[in-house]
């Protein structure tokens, strides 16, 4: 890997960001149930299956049915917000090298030797 100022990294991570697709901040759950009719499939054993997306709001958890054909919508945006973190974490990092360097009169970082 190339030797990349503080500043031309932090860009980078800024343009994953920008490519990623919508971001939700949830989990999702495979549900599996009986209906409790009692000449249903699922009451001989082949239960019901729906997705869910949960979330807190407010210190409550919050429930949402996704929609049949919703499904690979939810999964891809809550794997979005899982890289969404993982590039925040990269992105912080970043910010703090650059915070720990001189400033030079424009307000650009200075490499320290070494670096």
């Amino acid at each position: 890997m190339k030797n990349t100022s503080g500043r031309e990294r932090a860009e980078q991570l800024l343009n994953q960001m920008r490519q990623l697709g919508m971001p939700m901040k949830a989990s999702v759950v495979i549900r599996r149930f009986r209906c409790g009719k009692p000449g249903c499939h699922c009451a001989k054993g082949k239960r019901h299956q729906d997705m869910i997306v949960t979330r807190n709001k407010r210190g409550k958890t919050q429930t949402i049915r996704v929609m049949r054909g919703r499904e690979d919508q939810a999964l891809e945006w809550v794997g979005n917000w899982r890289k969404l973190k993982a590039i925040l974490a990269k992105l912080t990092a970043v910010e703090l090298k650059i915070l720990r360097m001189p400033a030079t009169k424009a307000g650009e970082e200075r490499e320290s030797p070494g670096e």
